[in-house]
């Protein structure tokens, strides 16, 4: 038997770590992160956070920040 795992389009285009960190947070939690910490910009974070909140079936809303900065939440 292979050791591999049969994965969606979506999973597979979703970054697994975003998706675990996604999954441990509770409802009404967030967490934040800068474009200097994850060496992209705001807009491929966010884009990487959405697919990773679908890939993991919960919602996740964006507050404002700063230029350098994402907040997320989740909230279901």
């Amino acid at each position: 038997m292979m050791p591999f795992e049969k994965m969606s389009a979506e999973e597979l285009a979703a970054n697994p770590e975003y998706v675990s960190f996604l999954k441990a947070l509770k409802i009404g939690e967030g967490a934040k992160t800068s474009t200097e910490r994850e060496g992209v910009g705001k807009v491929t974070i966010k884009q990487h956070l959405k697919t990773a909140a679908a890939v993991a079936g919960i919602e996740i809303k964006f507050h404002r920040s700063g230029k350098d900065m994402v907040v997320v939440e989740r909230v279901s």
